[in-house]
């Protein structure tokens, strides 16, 4: 049984998007994509059979009405709008086939956090409501006005919660796993800056600890990606250099970069066969 599992990480995805585009070109059949944040409307095109779509998306990353700064600390407005990015341009601009996503063959699941409890849900996109769960699996505390009401529950980015999905796929039963990380090998993560804990504190006490914890649970996640438990075969897709990504990131040639930069990366993962050794 076979998962996908594509980091997110805001601009910094744009990698994922051309890795994933390289392993849905060589062929990679899989029973199951988990996704968070950006890494979930990454799997969306993926589960769509769009993955070639993907990549386009990042065209929109200068585009001042999606990402404002000036708004954002005027307090006019959120830094991200994410509903005129799933509700106008993916509908519009790139059409995602939403009917394809419905019937997809295996479950395309994307992490969200629930913002009065910190508990981390894995909705089926198949299920729907899909607009709604990409932009609450985005929903980065602070960058968005308030959370997404979907569900029955207020939610938020999924990261805030499980920033990589892997241990999630292994719990589900999937012991041969495809991951797509967007930074090279390194020194584990630092903390975010204490300022950004407090306010994401003050605004959702639910998930203080999470905030808190931000990097400590990145890095477990990366360290069972590298390192996966007996009877797990696990094949990494990370950049072997710096891509020069940050999550805000708009500089179209860095991105485009990145992207080109993911495509090869995700060909040859499958080429030479699994990143980390099998542990049997």
């Amino acid at each position: 049984m076979r998962a996908l599992v594509i980091e997110g990480g805001g601009m910094r995805a744009a990698y994922a998007s051309g890795a994933v585009h390289g392993l849905a070109e060589a062929d990679l059949q899989v029973d199951a994509v988990y996704g968070t944040s950006a890494g979930g409307a990454i799997a969306a095109w993926f589960g769509a059979g769009q993955a070639h779509e993907s990549p386009r998306t990042w065209a929109w990353a200068a585009d001042r009405t999606l990402m404002s700064y000036r708004r954002w600390l005027t307090g006019r407005g959120p830094l991200w709008d994410l509903q005129r990015l799933y509700q106008t341009f993916y509908l519009e601009r790139i059409r995602l086939k939403v009917e394809a996503l419905a019937s997809a063959r295996f479950p395309v699941r994307v992490s969200v956090t629930d913002a009065d409890t910190g508990e981390a849900l894995y909705p089926d996109l198949r299920q729907g409501p899909v607009h709604d769960l990409l932009m609450a699996t985005s929903a980065l505390p602070l960058a968005v006005a308030k959370p997404v009401e979907a569900l029955g529950r207020r939610l938020l980015d999924g990261g805030v919660a499980d920033p990589i999905p892997v241990a999630r796929a292994i719990a589900d039963g999937y012991t041969d796993l495809v991951v797509v990380l967007n930074r090279p090998k390194g020194p584990p993560r630092k903390p975010e800056p204490w300022w950004v804990s407090r306010l994401a504190a003050r605004e959702y006490p639910a998930i203080a600890h999470l905030s808190a914890r931000h990097h400590d649970l990145h890095n477990a996640a990366v360290a069972l990606a590298e390192n996966p438990p007996p009877g797990v075969r696990i094949t990494l897709v990370r950049p072997t250099r710096p891509t020069g990504l940050s999550r805000l990131t708009r500089d179209p040639r860095l991105l485009d970069r990145a992207i080109r930069q993911g495509f090869e990366d995700g060909q040859a993962a499958l080429a030479r066969g699994p990143g980390v050794r099998q542990r049997l």
